[in-house]
């Protein structure tokens, strides 16, 4: 039944300029999830830094 309803599933297909568009933000967003996780983890280690000197 599920693969059914998956073939009749339409995708459009895109201009490319607008495919390239669509490629950069996701492109964009794994770069700025890294640095988000990156910030993160320094924050959490200048937290328990912070902690260990009270």
């Amino acid at each position: 039944m599920q693969s059914k309803m998956i073939n009749a599933v339409l995708i459009p297909l895109l201009e490319l300029s607008i495919q390239e568009k669509i490629e950069s933000k996701i492109t964009q967003s794994f770069a700025l999830r890294a640095k988000s996780k990156e910030l993160l983890e320094e924050a959490k280690v200048k937290v328990e830094e912070k902690i260990s000197l009270l």
